[in-house]
Parts: C-alpha cells; sequence; structure tokens
C-alpha cells in the first residue's frame, strides 16, 4: 500500500557513539490504504510533506499535516498516520536522544511546522542518504548533519512572529513561497497583504533585486531540480506537483533555465 525509496542505516556503532542516529530513511508514496502504527514507538519521525495531505495521531491527538510541511513525531509516544488526499512525503527515522534537542529549542510540544526554506534542502538531503556510494557511514553524517541544521530553522518558523514583526515584503515573500507550486493569484495575494500589485511589486525588488514573479521562477526551478533526482516521479507529476499548467510548458521552462529538458 506504499512504493518509494528507502534505505536502512542502522548501526550499533552509531547507535552507541552518537546522541541521536538515522536508523531509515526515505520517501513514501501511499496509497489510499496505507497506514502505520506505532505503540510506545522506540524511534521518532522527522517527515516533509510535498504532496497531497496525511493525518497524524500522536497521543490521542489529531493533526493534519499539508503540502509543504513538516512534522515531527516523538519517540516513546504512541503515533500513526495515513494519507487524506494523494500523500507524499519523504522522512527519517531516528533513534536516540532526539527529544532533548527538540526541548533544547523549544519545539518539543510541536508536531506540525511551516519552513519554506528547509523544503528543498529536507528533499536533497534524503535523497543524498538514500543513494550514497560510499557505504552507510557518509549517509549517516548527512543525515545527522543535516537533522541539527534543521531543528533551529523549525524553532525560527515557530516562534517568529510574521503578522506583527515582519516587514511588507517579507510577508509577501512568506505568501509566495506558500502558494508557489500552485496556480496562485497574485492580486488575491496583494489583497490579502492590504497593498496594491504595483507597490507589491515595487517593494519586493527594492528588498531582494527581483520581482516577485521571478522569485517564484527561481523557487519553482529549485524544487524541480529537487524532484528531478526522484526517480519515481514522472515529468508530468512534477510539472503539476510544481503548479505548470501542463508537460510542455514546464519542459520549456527548465530548458530555458538550465539549457537541458527534464
Amino acid at each position: 500500500n506504499r512504493s518509494g525509496d528507502y534505505r536502512n542505516l542502522y548501526s550499533q556503532d552509531f547507535a552507541k557513539n552518537f546522541p541521536f542516529s538515522v536508523e531509515q530513511v526515505g520517501t513514501d508514496y501511499c496509497s489510499e490504504e496505507y497506514f502505520l502504527s506505532r505503540e510506545n514507538s522506540p524511534l521518532s519521525v522527522v517527515g516533509y510533506t510535498f504532496q497531497g495531505r496525511g493525518i497524524l495521531h500522536q497521543d490521542g491527538k489529531t493533526y493534519r499535516v499539508e503540502e509543504n510541511q513538516f512534522f515531527i513525531l516523538k519517540s516513546g509516544l504512541s503515533h500513526s498516520y495515513y494519507p487524506k488526499k494523494n500523500w507524499a512525503f519523504c522522512w527519517f527515522n531516528v533513534i536516540g536522544d532526539l527529544e532533548k534537542l527538540l526541548s533544547l529549542y523549544g519545539i518539543d510540544r510541536e508536531v506540525v511546522f511551516y519552513c519554506p526554506p528547509m523544503n528543498a534542502p529536507f528533499l536533497d538531503a534524503v535523497s543524498y542518504c538514500v543513494k550514497a556510494e560510499n557505504g552507510i557511514y557518509n549517509a549517516q553524517l548527512h543525515g545527522q548533519s543535516f537533522l541539527l541544521s534543521l531543528l533551529p530553522q523549525l524553532r525560527y518558523a515557530t516562534f517568529f512572529n510574521y503578522d506583527d514583526e515582519l516587514k511588507i515584503e517579507m510577508k509577501l515573500k512568506i505568501m509566495l513561497e506558500k502558494h508557489c507550486f500552485t496556480k496562485y493569484d497574485f492580486s488575491e495575494i496583494c489583497s490579502r497583504l492590504g497593498i496594491t500589485k504595483r507597490h507589491a511589486q515595487r517593494v519586493f525588488k527594492e528588498k531582494y533585486g527581483i520581482s516577485p514573479h521571478e522569485y517564484v521562477l527561481q523557487l519553482r526551478y529549485q524544487q524541480a531540480c529537487s524532484l528531478l533526482m526522484l526517480p519515481s516521479h514522472t515529468i508530468k507529476e512534477i510539472a503539476f506537483m510544481l503548479g505548470f499548467s501542463d508537460e510542455k510548458y514546464f519542459s520549456n521552462f527548465f530548458k530555458n533555465r538550465s539549457g537541458f529538458y527534464p
């Protein structure tokens, strides 16, 4: 009831000599029948949804994880999860004392996170760990290093008060990151922020040196490069996931950026 790429990275040496280690890493494309449950789980699950949405249960509480959101299910607790709609996610199964780090960063009570800057890096890290050719040692160290870099980013995303503290250009940037892989309406985004399209384009370019539209195209291109490394996606599926109207439009877009067709 699922397909994907997986790799077992468990080693007694890692488990014994590191505060935490990656037991397994992979990507899941879930069928409607997919369901996974762990009682008093011996491991934590750190995941990122890049397609669809899923339902999470942890110690009697229910959470919905949407596309482009992260989630962390903690060891020692009972949890289960299953797809709500076309759910595809990549993940690290972690053993050891990850909870201590979550507590130090103040995110031990959080389950679902929204942190756009880490979307593509998460996909890249999983892909590297699954495909690393020099045995599991390099993959293990890469996975640990990535998770250590991820946690402070999740803290920042959780506790930074966007509504009160961010300037309008940063709010616009966040909204574009949230909706860039859909057929978004720029006028509607500007309306929600209480600004005109002309003002939005001006302040965004003054801050970041490019137009809002070009920024969205950069995000889509970066995400395309990551998704094309995952062999289970067709070009048509990737085009749809990135918000392009058809495969031909996406292929021409990618060639204009990279010099090569997907």
